[in-house]
């Protein structure tokens, strides 16, 4: 990998009393990219990328206000390699509180409670493409507890590499097909864990399980409920709320059409 000598000029801080929301989210993002260019604004940390093959999307809005400090004396863009920045977060304990601080052509990351530990991750070029978010309508709309979600994913996953999902006013099914057979589950407005649904129009779609697993599955800690919104053969739109201060993780995955 080759190391650019950045220099940036603009002061960055940020500490969280717990680094349970930045494994999360790191590793989320892990799925989708192997670099990643948060920009920082004196508002927050926002992040926004697609998968190489063009399928999957992530947007993160991060607000100050959900960090125990946050300094940041101009807007910066800080561009990582992910799986690194994965790696050190993945050193701290439950108890342990994380520090992200510039320095020079580095990522400060400490992680301090009963000892104090320092790692410096080199920063990357930033890329500065924007890219835009889908415009699409969202006729179903689902909230659903989301280690609920993860299971009944792991229960399709069981035979198929797809989930076709199929909202009506009353429940959502689940269905997938492969070489050992078929597997359905129906979920109906008395099961609790469906919050609730939401529909303009019946919808039904196909969509990768893979992709959706390995981010529920980042999130599901972190995250009590997900809302999902989709049409049919149309992308779907993950939301996620994490922590009680406002951190919004957007996901958005176009449909599989055979």
């Amino acid at each position: 990998m080759i190391v650019l000598k950045i220099k940036v000029v603009a002061m960055f801080l940020a500490r969280s009393e717990s680094p349970e929301e930045w494994k999360a989210v790191s590793t989320a993002i892990s799925t989708l990219v192997e670099e990643a260019t948060f920009e920082a604004t004196p508002q927050g940390i926002n992040f926004r990328g697609m998968d190489p093959s063009h399928i999957a999307l992530i947007d993160l809005n991060w607000p100050s206000t959900a960090f125990e400090k946050y300094e940041c004396s101009e807007p910066i863009k800080i561009g990582v390699k992910i799986e690194d920045l994965v790696k050190f977060i993945k050193r701290a304990s439950s108890k342990d509180k994380i520090e992200l601080e510039i320095k020079e052509n580095a990522l400060l990351i400490k992680l301090f409670n009963s000892y104090k530990r320092e790692y410096l991750l080199h920063l990357i070029e930033p890329y500065s493409t924007s890219t835009p978010l889908p415009k699409v309508p969202l006729n179903s709309k689902i909230v659903i507890k989301t280690k609920s979600l993860e299971k009944l994913l792991d229960d399709i996953q069981v035979v198929s590499e797809t989930v076709t999902l199929t909202t009506t006013k009353d429940q959502v099914l689940l269905e997938g097909q492969g070489d050992a057979g078929v597997a359905k589950v129906i979920v109906d407005k008395t099961n609790e864990d469906l919050i609730s649904i939401d529909i303009k129009e019946e919808s039904s779609s196909t969509y990768s399980l893979s992709h959706l697993i390995d981010v529920i599955s980042a999130l599901s800690s972190v995250s009590e409920n997900v809302t999902l919104e989709y049409s049919s053969k149309m992308p779907i739109k993950l939301n996620f709320k994490i922590g009680p201060y406002g951190i919004d993780f957007n996901y958005y995955l176009a449909p599989r059409i055979e």
